[in-house]
């Protein structure tokens, strides 16, 4: 069955005990684009791979790949829940630098979030950009609205910089499963046409 909120979700706990074929599997039976290119299937196979080795160490949260943005429509590479943080992570797969492009990118998707997502609108947002050939970058932590300025990682320092994120900040426990399908209640609107 077909899942339209995201490519796939799972606990963090699954998704390391799963093969890299099977959750391959299930992002591309999610995926209602009636052609996936090859390169976009090897980015989700880096992805998975990257994230199997970043995240090998933590016991609990929650990954989810492909994650619809509210009003928008458009999809986040991959939301993690962790420590009842919410992290986005953009990745750009090759590249080795930090692009300006890419920081509004990521940031938009935590702007909308906030915006039209009602369980994210006290939630703390943590966007990041993960160009994965990109040297390591020192990064700040400023918090603006409950948004963390987009933090820039590497293929490498993924786990390590969620780490020093959720170690930094105690937030207020959540379910994520509800997090993840909470819709937008539709708002019906009267118009006057003359």
């Amino acid at each position: 069955m077909r899942n339209l909120r995201s490519y796939y979700s799972a606990t963090i706990a699954d998704f390391l005990r799963q093969s890299s074929s099977e959750i391959l599997g299930i992002i591309h039976s999610n995926n209602f684009a009636a052609e996936t290119t090859i390169q976009q299937s090897n980015t989700w196979e880096s992805e998975v791979q990257i994230l199997k080795n970043q995240l090998y160490s933590f016991l609990d949260g929650r990954i989810i790949f492909e994650y619809t943005i509210p009003r928008i429509g458009k999809r986040v590479d991959v939301v993690i829940l962790y420590r009842n943080i919410v992290f986005l992570l953009e990745f750009k797969c090759g590249d080795s630098n930090y692009r300006q492009t890419s920081y509004d990118q990521v940031y938009d998707y935590a702007l909308d979030l906030r915006n039209f997502q009602k369980e994210s609108h006290d939630k703390l947002l943590v966007p990041m950009i993960i160009s994965t050939q990109a040297p390591l970058y020192q990064n700040t932590l400023t918090v603006r609205d409950r948004i963390v300025a987009p933090i820039r990682c590497n293929a490498s320092n993924i786990g390590i910089t969620i780490k020093l994120i959720v170690n930094h900040f105690h937030e207020d426990s959540f379910d994520y499963v509800t997090w993840e399908n909470m819709v937008l209640p539709f708002v019906k609107t009267n118009f006057l046409m003359s």
